[in-house]
């Protein structure tokens, strides 16, 4: 199946995400630093659904050396890659997800909603650290409202439309289902933020 025009290249993808999520630039530079404040220097990063890359372009190339980027849409892949960054191009419902000492996922959990506990514990165990997830708290879209129903088109990266979404408390039963929850914090536009536990005890 296509995928929605949000994910043909970086302007539609940063229009995408203003509509969708109504996020202004000073709510995405808080959501970037309450990471951040997560992540020891020198620490081996993997962000998985890195989307365009631009939260390591922006702010955490600055904070970090050894960063990985995971993305299933080719042309972001290639976009990340001409930025010089060391990009995987990796489904990870299938693949396997790279180890590292932090894991991140933005704004992209609600993807594997069907599958969540299985995800979440792939994701764990490719962590030596920490699993840091910001989510999108909101009911379900509602098939009756056109704007949802755009909203939920758009956020076809290849499986259909997405109309599930996370209520905090679902995101919380989940994730201590598997793991600690070292930190949570609401952050502005409607996200949440959660510091899990890894479960990789290798060295490196």
């Amino acid at each position: 199946m296509a995928t929605s025009p949000a994910y043909w290249n970086k302007t539609f993808y940063t229009l995408f995400t203003k509509y969708v999520w109504r996020r202004s630039r000073a709510m995405q530079i808080e959501r970037w630093k309450a990471v951040i404040a997560w992540i020891p220097s020198g620490s081996k990063v993997v962000e998985l659904a890195a989307g365009t890359g631009s939260f390591y372009l922006e702010m955490l190339k600055d904070h970090i050396n050894d960063y990985s980027a995971v993305e299933i849409n080719r042309r972001f892949v290639k976009y990340l890659q001409k930025q010089g960054i060391n990009t995987i191009q990796s489904d990870i419902r299938k693949d396997p997800i790279p180890s590292c000492d932090v894991l991140i996922m933005i704004a992209a959990f609600y993807h594997f909603k069907q599958m969540d506990g299985a995800m979440l514990n792939k994701l764990l165990h490719a962590a030596r650290q920490r699993v840091i997830i910001v989510e999108p708290i909101s009911p379900d879209l509602k098939c009756c409202s056109w704007r949802d129903l755009i909203r939920g088109a758009l956020a076809n990266i290849g499986e259909g439309p997405v109309y599930t979404r996370y209520t905090e408390e679902e995101l919380r039963k989940a994730f201590l289902s598997c793991s600690n929850i070292e930190f949570s914090q609401p952050l502005p536009g409607n996200e949440y933020l959660f510091v899990l536990s890894g479960k990789n005890p290798r060295i490196r």
